[in-house]
């Protein structure tokens, strides 16, 4: 979102993402390196966290991956 200008900063990109519903940051990194400060200088409540957390939980349970973590992938990194 920085690139592209809708965000000023990767702190931005992470309040923007965050409570526009966005639940996980699969590799931009900008929750883990912003969210807790975000909660800390009240900037989001951790509410929007917990609920974002406890749906990731949810659709990992419900697919299975906390008893085969790897049930989607083959040697190769192919779906089967």
């Amino acid at each position: 979102m920085v690139p592209h200008g809708f965000a000023k900063n990767n702190a931005d990109a992470a309040r923007l993402a965050i409570t526009a519903g966005s639940d996980m940051d699969m590799e931009g990194h900008v929750y883990v390196d912003n969210l807790k400060k975000l909660v800390e200088d009240k900037k989001i409540s951790i509410d929007i966290v917990d609920d974002a957390v406890r749906r990731v939980l949810r659709k990992k349970f419900e697919l299975g991956l906390f008893d085969d973590p790897y049930r989607f992938s083959d040697a190769a990194g192919k779906k089967r």
